[in-house]
């Protein structure tokens, strides 16, 4: 028997991670990227997501505090956490994997303006 697996439903995904983390942080944008994303993911998969706060914290600490708040985690994940400027930087300069995310991926929670 064939195993199907869903994309995780915004409402589950929202109680479990988002509501975390834009509570504890100055979360401005979080996107779902992956197979998850394109609706095509198998048993091995993991969820990607990148995670876009406005921090002063460095690359590592940054990481760490948003991984903090992802426990316990109940599948894997990949995240990716960027600054605002980060993003903009990396966009100018064409990054391939960046500008995928960002016109592929799916906004699970965006800042209100």
């Amino acid at each position: 028997m064939k195993e199907i697996l869903q994309l995780p439903s915004k409402k589950s995904l929202s109680n479990a991670l988002i509501k975390r983390l834009v509570n504890n942080l100055d979360v401005v944008k979080i996107i779902l990227f992956g197979s998850y994303a394109s609706g095509k993911p198998n048993k091995d998969s993991d969820l990607d997501l990148l995670v876009i706060v406005n921090t002063k914290e460095k690359g590592l600490k940054r990481y760490a505090m948003v991984s903090e708040l992802l426990e316990p985690r109940t599948m894997p994940m990949d995240i990716i956490v960027k600054t605002p400027e980060e993003i903009k930087k990396r966009t100018r300069m064409f990054d391939p994997f960046i500008r995928n995310i960002l016109k592929a991926g799916k906004v699970l929670y965006e800042k209100p303006a």
